[in-house]
């Protein structure tokens, strides 16, 4: 990925974000270990952070609500994922509010898989 591009992503992500949500805190924390481990000199770890897993999940778990009207668990409410991410809205409008947040993410951290799964959003960021 290219710098241009790195630098279009991160301002779409700083325009939405909600730096008291907890999805923000945790990706921001997860980026300064990140950091501190590269410059002390540690490998980075491979391992998938919250956050990540928790957007994964969620992508999954909306869609299976908002479209089709099912729970994916029975514990599971509609309220964890605006809490977690700061999205409000309701149906399709909170599915919407939520692939922003996706869209701005996923490209930076799941990023061939992004590739894959979304060609057109690709190609509009590296325009």
């Amino acid at each position: 990925m290219n710098y241009k591009t790195k630098e279009k992503i991160y301002k779409k992500i700083r325009a939405i974000a909600h730096p008291d949500v907890p999805f923000w805190e945790q990706l921001e924390q997860h980026r300064i270990d990140t950091i501190e481990r590269e410059k002390s000199g540690d490998l980075p770890k491979q391992i998938m952070n919250l956050p990540i897993w928790n957007l994964i999940h969620t992508y999954r778990d909306l869609s299976m609500y908002v479209e089709h009207g099912i729970k994916p668990t029975r514990m599971w409410k509609v309220s964890h994922p605006k809490n977690y991410f700061g999205i409000t809205g309701t149906g399709q409008k909170l599915l919407q509010n939520f692939l922003e947040i996706y869209h701005a993410v996923a490209p930076v951290y799941l990023y061939e898989s992004y590739i894959e799964q979304h060609p057109e959003e690709w190609q509009e960021l590296n325009k």
